[in-house]
């Protein structure tokens, strides 16, 4: 439906939205997807005349899973119960056709399995066989851990914090966005192997420049402050968020998150910044009728 609308009724992506009465963010991600898998598997039937290619020497019980699993978009977990899969392998199922997934590491049509698990809108492969996702906004569950853990703590224990790992002006040190109910700010203390690992340990992002923890500190309280949010707000809250984040001196320990696309997120977060912090169009008052009628 996503792409008859835009494609073949050129209908622009906020009517199409509208039509299909979903957000417009949502909307995008479905879009693309649909875009993906269109071009993706046009080009793969160019090639080949099954799914799963007969020369790959893959067993019965394997073409018939990814046929659920890709064909008819179902869930592993849906498959692996069915009385068709239980007929073709017993019990151990999840064991046998997990423990085999060997081939998408190994094949072509291995490389096509991990672009359809990255582009799907739920996960279908094994963690170890991952690919990132490919929205920027999947990603936000990791993230939104760390937001959620800043807001759990409270008054007080930020205040313990400060007293038990704070330093004055002595280096080396580094900052600490400091989240409380009534107020940010950006903390300095001490850069010790046991404090830096503490803060990684229990997702606490932390800066080694000062103004940096404060702006990270000053986006996460004004969001939670924030009355009345709506699907724009969050983006824009989000595109900053990832920027900022990702200056954090313990980045890679809070998110855990793999280095693959980091710049083409980056970039396309400050795209859109650039972009909604350009001046709108002032729009006039009704001209006067004295004008064209004296």
């Amino acid at each position: 439906m996503a792409l008859t609308l835009v494609v073949v009724n050129e209908r622009s992506k906020k009517e199409a939205a509208i039509i299909m009465n979903i957000a417009p963010y949502k909307f995008t991600e479905i879009y693309l997807r649909a875009r993906k898998f269109f071009v993706m598997f046009t080009h793969h039937y160019e090639r080949h005349e099954n799914l799963v290619p007969k020369y790959y020497g893959v067993p019965k019980e394997h073409v018939v899973f990814l046929d659920q699993l890709i064909g008819y978009r179902k869930k592993p977990s849906e498959i692996l119960k069915s009385e068709m899969m239980q007929d073709l392998l017993g019990k151990q199922a999840q064991e046998i056709l997990w423990g085999s997934f060997f081939f998408v590491k190994t094949t072509t049509f291995g490389e096509l399995v991990q672009e359809f698990d990255r582009w799907n809108n739920f996960r279908v492969l094994p963690k170890k066989y991952q690919l990132p996702a490919a929205f920027p906004r999947r990603r936000n569950k990791t993230l939104k851990k760390i937001q959620q853990r800043l807001y759990a703590i409270s008054d007080h224990g930020w205040d313990l914090l400060m007293q038990k790992y704070g330093t004055g002006d002595i280096p080396p040190m580094v900052f600490l966005p400091v989240v409380q109910s009534y107020t940010f700010r950006s903390y300095p203390i001490r850069e010790t192997v046991g404090i830096t690992d503490y803060m990684s340990r229990n997702k606490i992002p932390i800066f080694t420049k000062e103004k940096d923890a404060e702006a990270f500190a000053e986006l996460c309280y004004d969001y939670r402050k924030l009355k009345k949010r709506s699907t724009y707000s969050a983006r824009k809250f989000w595109a900053n968020y990832r920027i900022l984040i990702k200056e954090a001196w313990n980045y890679a320990e809070v998110t855990g998150l793999k280095p693959i696309e980091e710049a083409i997120i980056r970039q396309n977060d400050q795209k859109f910044l650039k972009s909604v912090q350009q001046p709108k169009r002032v729009i006039r008052g009704q001209t006067g009728e004295k004008r064209f009628y004296p």
